[in-house]
């Protein structure tokens, strides 16, 4: 910056980058090309052109899509989604735009661009594994979302991506529930284990159902603000997971519960649902139906045959429970969750 100028006469081109202060007349004779955003103060007299003025001020923008999917696995779009290039980061800096992203020791960090301010925020758990023999499915992990995120620029960000809970594999025993998922202060809870036989589904970003037995095994409680509670069994049949947008089915008679409804955000650049339940399977029925076509389906009194009890990966949604044992067919292991920020500035 110039200051404490009297009077300041530019002949010929020039260039003003930079503050200008004087005490009396400011005269410009040729042509002005101001390339930046700047103040020409004068406390007497008048500041005058005599050539033309040209901005050349430099401005910048961004957008992104980074989908962190587990592992070190992630997925980048610059076009909306439209499409997206796929990598493994390590702990070797991956440049991203204007940021950057690593991967060590199970944790993401992903350094924000330059001059982003705020993104739209997607954080779900892993969901919980389905119950044994009849029994409860699996409950989805907590979701969160926030469509107006506060970040800064240039600053590193810790992220996790939960996995799944495993199945259970014996009577009398829980499945496991799936990992919290964590983007900085944002913690999406793990989804509840279905309950097999014999004992009640979990607590956790939503309940697993509780497994058949003639004794009452009620469904986990979901965490509030994140998902819901599962269902409770029947003398027969398993409970469904509770879901993000639902809670789980009970149980009703020979019928397995359904997986209780996930949530639908085009955060990605498309719709897709996330967090959903699983179903509850039976020894001599109809097993249920995973939640919104992503958690995991219960099996029945024939087995698991053409019933698909995993859910689908990356949406946080529990696994479905097997039915008769003697029939065939194994309970499905929970979805591995899912972080996802979606991010645009121009300055």
């Amino acid at each position: 910056a110039a200051t404490d100028l009297s009077t300041l006469s530019v002949s010929g081109t020039s260039n003003l980058g930079a503050d200008v202060t004087t005490s009396s007349t400011q005269t410009y004779s040729g042509d002005v090309t101001i390339s930046a955003d700047i103040s020409l103060n004068t406390s007497g007299g008048d500041v005058t052109f005599d050539g033309d003025i040209n901005t050349n001020t430099t401005s910048s923008s961004e957008s992104g899509i980074l989908q962190f999917l587990g592992g070190g696995s992630y997925k980048y779009s610059t076009d909306n989604g439209s499409t997206y290039s796929t990598g493994t980061a390590t702990s070797s800096a991956t440049t991203l735009g204007t940021g950057s992203l690593t991967y060590s020791a199970g944790s993401y960090t992903w350094t924000t661009p330059d001059g982003a301010s705020a993104t739209k925020l997607l954080v779900v758990g892993g969901g919980g594994g389905g119950g044994y023999d009849g029994a409860g499915g699996g409950g989805a992990g907590g979701l969160i979302y926030d469509a107006n995120y506060s970040i800064s620029a240039n600053t590193s960000y810790s992220v996790t991506v939960g996995n799944g809970g495993n199945k259970a594999t014996s009577v009398g025993t829980r499945a496991s529930n799936g990992s919290n998922s964590v983007f900085n202060d944002q913690t999406a809870i793990g989804g509840g284990g279905g309950g097999s036989k014999q004992s009640s589904g979990a607590a956790g970003g939503s309940g697993g159902g509780g497994g058949h037995h003639s004794n009452t095994y009620l469904g986990g409680n979901g965490t509030s603000g994140q998902g819901n509670a599962g269902g409770r069994n029947s003398s027969q049949s398993g409970g469904g997971g509770g879901g993000a947008g639902g809670a789980g089915a009970n149980a009703n008679g020979t019928n397995g519960g359904n997986g209780g409804a996930g949530l639908s955000y085009d955060i990605t650049g498309s719709s897709q649902y996330y967090a959903a339940g699983g179903a509850g399977g039976t020894y001599v029925g109809n097993g249920g139906t995973g939640g919104s076509s992503i958690g995991g389906d219960g099996c029945g009194g024939s087995g698991c045959s053409s019933v698909d009890t995993s859910a689908t990966a990356n949406t946080g949604s529990g696994g479905g429970s097997n039915g008769n044992l003697g029939a065939g067919g194994s309970s499905g292991n929970g979805a591995s969750g899912i972080v996802v920020v979606n991010y645009s500035y121009a300055e």
